[in-house]
């Protein structure tokens, strides 16, 4: 079975998982190859780049970047057949959530690991540990979703990726032009600077009183 991993920062934790759980196509939005440098793959991996300068993060709210990036990623899921997709939590989290959506799949986040099994008749389905609100949780179901899996504590040392192949597509190889993607919703804003300043009180007693009316003894 063929997984798409998405290459992203910190996603080391989503490359091993699955490489377990068949064959894995690394597929990455990136200007250039270095991004692959972040993972001790295999040469044999496929490894997939995609760009347009229409994807670049630059002048776009993070929203809008990955709302363009869930495009992308689901119509290459379409091209190349695969079911599963894994992609590490984002910044708005919204990229696993619009993957899920054009492609009609289930949606797992905050996955901690993901294995197959199988009874020998049916189908191989899909177990997934999932980080609940006080310990995880166990899910199973048909071997057909996205996985929004946990970053990976830990990064990898960068390996030297000059000898293999990567595999570079356009928009156009995904069935897609610039007017297909998602129109910008937000708009980018410098951010207010906060500066704190000491609260000043009158007096010992005035402090106590305060610290007393927050539920302080």
């Amino acid at each position: 079975m063929n997984v798409l991993m998405i290459v992203s920062p910190q996603c080391q934790r989503a490359w091993q998982i699955a490489s377990s759980l068949g064959e894995p196509i690394a597929l990455a939005i990136a200007k250039d190859n270095s991004v692959f440098s972040s993972l001790n793959m295999p040469a044999s991996v496929q490894r997939i780049r995609i760009w347009d300068e229409a994807l670049d993060p630059s002048s776009l709210h993070p929203f809008d970047v990955e709302a363009r990036h869930s495009a992308v990623i689901a119509q290459a899921a379409r091209r190349l057949g695969t079911s599963v997709v894994l992609v590490t939590e984002t910044q708005t989290g919204f990229v696993s959530a619009g993957i899920a959506e054009q492609l009609n799949l289930a949606h797992v986040s905050e996955v901690v690991s993901a294995t197959l099994l199988s009874d020998g008749n049916d189908d191989p389905q899909l177990q997934v540990q999932r980080r609940g609100l006080r310990r995880l949780q166990v899910l199973r179901g048909t071997s057909q979703a996205v996985l929004a899996v946990l970053p990976s504590l830990k990064p990898d040392a960068a390996s030297d990726q000059t000898s293999v192949v990567v595999t570079e597509w356009s928009l156009p190889d995904v069935s897609l032009t610039v007017a297909d993607l998602p129109s910008p919703q937000l708009q980018v804003v410098a951010q207010s600077a906060r500066h704190l300043r000491p609260r000043l009180f009158l007096s010992p007693g005035a402090l106590v009183n305060r610290l007393r009316s927050d539920g302080l003894e």
